[in-house]
């Protein structure tokens, strides 16, 4: 490649499926210290609505509805859900990832 077209060239984010982020997903939240709650929360509930074993759950057991989407700081958004006491269980989450490996799980308050 000549100096003039790496010039114009750009660096775009590879794509990820649900199918390849689900696994990376479950496997982060094996270890509960990779799970942050914005705003955070006690070990008791999320929003008086969900206890924090049912947020785990979800991570480690729910599916990812929807496509992810790349937020302006490079990190996939993506809803999870999981059917849990008899109701659904859904989150909203944010995946800090290097490279192919999920680092962190970000569990946002959904305010809808």
């Amino acid at each position: 490649m000549n100096r003039k077209s790496q010039e114009g060239a750009k660096v775009v984010k590879l794509r990820v499926t649900t199918r390849t982020l689900r696994p990376r997903v479950r496997e982060a939240a094996q270890d509960s210290s990779n799970v942050t709650f914005i705003p955070d929360i006690g070990k008791d509930s999320l929003g008086g609505r969900l206890t924090f074993m049912q947020a785990l759950s979800c991570l480690r057991e729910g599916e990812i509805v929807g496509k992810p989407t790349l937020d302006a700081y490079g990190n996939w958004v993506f809803r999870m859900e999981r059917f849990s006491a008899n109701a659904f269980v859904t989150l909203k989450v944010v995946a800090k990832c290097n490279g192919a490996r999920v680092e962190r799980l970000f569990v946002l308050r959904d305010e809808e």
